[in-house]
């Protein structure tokens, strides 16, 4: 096996008939080497993350933070330390660094309150959110 193969689970049958598969895949494997097996929840998705750049641009564009324009990178970062709470440290000439920032590796309803809260974030500071920052939303709350 020289690639890695996801498949998604939503109730008890699928889940029997799947772990068959696993097994013979896995059995199949074996013969090249050791396989690993891993069980989660699906991570954010593409159109999740690019939802997210839509809004933090918004917010970048219109919102000062202290007195200071970011960058929507480092709105990201801000606010996912707000929803993730976050560890900050010295660094190492100074400063301080706030750890793991990442969002990739968020599952989906993790990501949904970090969109929410970019919403509530913008609203609460004035954001005139862009057509296409109220499209996005309006399908969000539909999904919902």
């Amino acid at each position: 096996m020289s690639k890695s193969v996801k498949t998604l689970v939503t109730n008890v049958s699928q889940l029997k008939a799947r772990l068959d598969w696993v097994v013979e895949m896995a059995t199949r494997g074996l013969a090249a080497g050791p396989v690993e097996i891993t069980l989660g929840r699906p991570k954010r998705s593409l159109s999740q993350n690019n939802k997210q750049w839509v809004l933090l641009n918004d917010i970048s564009q219109q919102v000062e933070w202290y007195g200071e324009k970011l960058e929507p990178e480092e709105y990201k970062w801000l606010l996912t330390a707000a929803v993730k709470g976050t560890k900050c440290v010295r660094g190492v000439d100074g400063g301080v660094v706030m750890m793991g920032q990442s969002t990739s590796d968020k599952d989906k309803a993790w990501f949904s309150e970090l969109i929410e809260y970019y919403y509530y974030f913008g609203s609460d500071r004035g954001v005139k959110w862009s057509k296409q920052s109220t499209d996005i939303y309006n399908q969000y709350r539909e999904s919902k």
